[in-house]
């Protein structure tokens, strides 16, 4: 027959199961908890290293177009006009450089029959290029009357170069008309540069004989 257990043995196992159940209910060093953190884990160090953020390149403008309006409106022509006109003189002198307007010195003598075009700023019938330039459009200023017709041709140093324009094709109220340009010009390394002029004729009458003017754009300022 078992030994009966005293009072004292009785309250020793309650103590000791009561300790076991407590163990089992914590979480030990290196367990996993409920919540998949590692117990007693030190706190994590945060790193100094910033990131470094790259640098954007920003491009510069170009300064071409500045350049050029600055050697024009630093001519001693421009001046002239901006000491003695003003300022609405001044940018009209600086569209004409880009764009000149030329006219025929006068009514032609008889049909067919050539003469220089003189420019209407300058008052000059040549042109000094000192870069490489591009004709870019030719057209009547204003159309002429009726049924009338010229011709120009281009001259380079005095020497024909080769295109002829038509005013027929040159009214800048035609949409459907044939742009002649562009017209390269290259001075390159040329002594002097280059001398553009344009040779006018009436090739047919309309009410008459009479004087013809045209404009030339250019690519860039001379």
């Amino acid at each position: 027959m078992a030994k009966r257990r005293t009072a004292k043995q009785k309250a020793a196992t309650r103590k000791l199961v009561a300790l076991n159940r407590r163990r089992k209910r914590s979480t030990r060093k290196g367990g996993v908890r409920k919540t998949a953190r590692r117990a007693y884990m030190g706190i994590r160090k945060r790193t100094t290293k910033r990131r470094k953020s790259a640098t954007i390149k920003r491009r510069k403008p170009r300064r071409t177009m500045r350049k050029g309006l600055k050697s024009i409106t630093s001519g001693s022509t421009v001046k002239k006009v901006a000491l003695g006109l003003g300022g609405a003189a001044m940018a009209s002198a600086v569209v004409a450089a880009v764009a000149p307007q030329f006219s025929r010195v006068a009514a032609p003598a008889a049909v067919n029959t050539f003469a220089l075009a003189t420019d209407d700023v300058t008052g000059l019938s040549v042109q000094q290029l000192n870069k490489d330039n591009a004709i870019i459009d030719f057209v009547n200023s204003p159309d002429p009357a009726g049924a009338a017709a010229y011709q120009v041709r281009l001259l380079i140093n005095n020497l024909e170069a080769g295109p002829t324009f038509f005013s027929s094709n040159s009214s800048s109220a035609s949409a459907g008309r044939t742009v002649p340009g562009p017209l390269p010009i290259a001075v390159g390394g040329a002594a002097g540069g280059k001398q553009v002029s344009y040779n006018a004729a009436q090739t047919a009458l309309g009410g008459g004989l009479a004087a013809y003017q045209f404009i030339v754009k250019y690519s860039n300022l001379f």
